[in-house]
């Protein structure tokens, strides 16, 4: 009966973080960088586009490795992440988890780019 419980209650953990995530941390790209906020208004990073390397949307599986060497800043548990390569620091890679993926990274190497 505990087992049950439990594994309910999991699941239930698990639908909300996924459903409700993005209220709690999201991503905005601002003129001199990527900003992330909790809560959707109070900022608490920002990467410079001076320091990012390249974006890159990927899937769970295609980011993996990059999120053992990086920050996970994603406010989902399953979906397509974007990984954000920085030029500098002991965790270089970023992974994020914005509404539409492709669309980000694509904003964000066009932003670091000029």
């Amino acid at each position: 009966m505990v087992s049950v419980v439990f594994v309910a209650g999991l699941v239930v953990l698990l639908a909300v973080l996924q459903f409700f995530g993005r209220y709690l941390l999201d991503y905005r790209l601002d003129d001199d960088g990527v900003t992330f906020l909790v809560c959707r208004s109070l900022p608490v990073k920002t990467i410079a586009y001076r320091d990012i390397e390249s974006a890159r949307a990927a899937g769970m599986g295609g980011a993996m490795f990059s999120g053992l060497t990086g920050w996970k800043w994603q406010n989902r548990l399953f979906g397509r992440v974007v990984v954000i390569a920085r030029k500098y620091g002991m965790l270089r890679n970023v992974l994020i988890t914005p509404d539409d993926p492709d669309q980000f990274a694509a904003r964000i190497n066009e932003r670091c780019a000029a």
